[in-house]
């Protein structure tokens, strides 16, 4: 096993619809000078303006601009994006080989549900609706409406009113753009199966009290990405980068320093055996980390727990544990044991017909030929005697 030490390279950490880079100030606090922090705006922010209109909008024209700004990073780069932000994901598509890891949190794939057919349909036509009502205020003039019907959808009845009048007024300006989002993240063109391709380390995040439609599509996306996992935040909602800050920027911080670099290599040689054992022995998974979080609640002293979710298994360890890896033998080290198994039979085949063409059967028991046959038929099995066991 190979692990690569880039822990400069740089982060590019996506907001969610109508906030700003400065949703990431505190994981650039907690990063400091470990990596560099790139928060980029999207259009309708302040700092980008508005789009174009020349055409439809498209996620394509998000990523865009994050597309270049991973072109002139000398090496790799994290991805980080939140709800709308998790645009990342088509950034990484079309840069794949120049992204390091992607940290997820509740990403608006919303093409994803229209492609479940009954599955995702109810949590779909959910999407549909709020995407209306949205269009519907903004095509009527009242944009305040339709950002208060926005917000209070995300972050739950009542946001809105809590929140600052300055800010209100922010969202308002901002809210046309929110229908441009929802038409690019329901007509994305690409398909679920093509998701396979990035073998790039995962951490996929939602919350405890997610909405139905990003829940769903936060537990689907580890079925589909190769090495990717899920985590679940308690008492945390759509709008968990800023209300839970700490935790999420903490696992974000997490996944990036211990689980995203490293590279597992069977090695299968003509001495073969021994050598794919040992390799065996030290293989860590990297789609499944059974894991676990602590943060404290100040208020009651207590420890809430995050569970790790990776497609079937559920599991519950220490997060914070690099080496707090099980192995998911339903993609991958399962077929690994049984190649390892074939070679090991072949070669026992081999010493079998060296015994017998010896012709030397009363000390065949004796033999050196015939200890190792044996030795190499505890090592072929017993590995496969595990996996069956688990």
């Amino acid at each position: 096993m190979q692990i690569s030490q880039d822990i400069k390279a740089p982060v590019i950490a996506l907001h969610c619809s109508g906030a700003g880079a400065n949703q990431w100030r505190q994981l650039g606090e907690l990063l400091d000078a470990r990596h560099a922090l790139i928060a980029p705006g999207h259009y309708g922010c302040d700092s980008v303006g508005p789009w174009s209109g020349e055409r439809a909008f498209t996620l394509a024209d998000e990523a865009a601009r994050t597309v270049e700004i991973i072109d002139r990073q000398r090496g790799k780069v994290h991805l980080v994006g939140h709800s709308y932000g998790g645009g990342a994901l088509r950034a990484a598509l079309e840069r794949p080989h120049g992204v390091a890891s992607i940290t997820l949190y509740e990403p608006l794939a919303f093409h994803l549900l229209k492609g479940m057919g009954s599955r995702g349909a109810r949590e779909f036509a959910e999407i549909l609706a709020i995407a209306a009502r949205t269009a519907e205020g903004v095509v009527a003039g009242d944009w305040r409406g339709a950002a208060r019907s926005f917000v209070d959808y995300w972050g739950g009845q009542g946001t809105w009113t809590a929140l600052r009048p300055s800010v209100q007024a922010m969202l308002t300006h901002w809210v046309p753009k929110a229908s441009l989002d929802f038409r690019a993240l329901i007509h994305e063109p690409t398909p679920a199966s093509t998701y396979a391709k990035l073998r790039i380390p995962t951490l996929v995040m939602r919350g405890e009290h997610a909405p139905a439609p990003t829940r769903l599509i936060a537990e689907t996306l580890p079925s589909l990405m190769p090495a990717a996992k899920l985590i679940v935040v308690l008492d945390a909602g759509h709008m968990g980068p800023l209300t839970h800050a700490q935790t999420v920027n903490a696992a974000i911080a997490q996944h990036m320093a211990n689980g995203t670099h490293a590279r597992i290599e069977f090695e299968m040689c003509a001495r073969g055996s021994m050598a794919a054992f040992r390799s065996f022995l030290r293989v860590r998974s990297c789609h499944e980390r059974v894991s676990r979080v602590f943060r404290t609640d100040g208020r009651h002293g207590r420890a809430d727990r995050i569970v790790c979710r990776s497609g079937r298994a559920v599991g519950v360890k220490n997060y914070f544990d690099a080496q707090s890896l099980a192995t998911n033998y339903a993609q991958g080290p399962l077929a690994a044991v049984i190649v390892f198994a074939l070679v090991s039979c072949i070669i026992l085949m081999g010493f079998a017909r060296e015994l017998w063409h010896s012709r030397a059967h009363a000390d065949a028991f004796r033999s050196p030929a015939y200890c190792a046959m044996f030795g190499h038929a505890a090592i072929a099995l017993f590995p496969l005697f595990l996996s069956l066991l688990r």
